[in-house]
């Protein structure tokens, strides 16, 4: 696909947040989602010759995004995962214990994804917390949607043994 630098601006303004979004999710931290953005930014114009229309362009940028992130976490040895745009919503009227139990299990979730083997916690934050189908993961990790079905499983499964007390 060849593209001009204003298309190309159509679609950094349009992917803009998706992109910050999985970035903040790979680092946990803003400066370094910023710097990861324009890191998968910088690539997507590099190869968007070689998009070929064969998924969407969605699925495509996640597929970039997705590359670029796990290179940048192995490269910046950074926390993978914030679920700060996913914490639980606590009613006005919670008592101080409820607030802290929440708090406390939203840690213990945080560390039982930390501890999965990088496919599983990755398959099953497209699927938890971005919401993506087994199919749209499949083409993101370029794996079988039967792949991706037992990379949740599994790591569902290794979730619930991490946060039995509170399940």
């Amino acid at each position: 696909m060849q593209i001009n630098e204003q298309d190309f601006r159509s679609i950094v303004e349009e992917f803009k947040d998706l992109i910050f979004n999985i970035s903040y999710k790979f680092t946990s931290n803003f400066d370094s989602a910023e710097d990861l953005s324009q890191e998968i930014f910088t690539r997507m114009w590099r190869y968007i010759d070689r998009f070929r229309e064969e998924s969407s362009l969605k699925t495509w940028i996640y597929r970039i995004a997705y590359t670029t992130a796990i290179n940048y976490s192995k490269k910046h040895k950074n926390a993978f995962v914030s679920l700060d745009k996913t914490s639980f919503d606590i009613a006005d009227k919670s008592t101080t214990e409820t607030i802290i139990i929440n708090r406390e299990l939203e840690t213990n979730i945080k560390k039982a994804l930390s501890i999965l083997p990088e496919r599983q916690r990755i398959a099953i934050i497209f699927k938890i917390y971005d919401n993506r189908s087994y199919k749209e993961i499949s083409e993101i990790m370029n794996i079988s949607p039967k792949a991706v079905e037992n990379l949740i499983y599994r790591a569902r499964e290794s979730m619930q043994k991490s946060l039995k007390e509170y399940i």
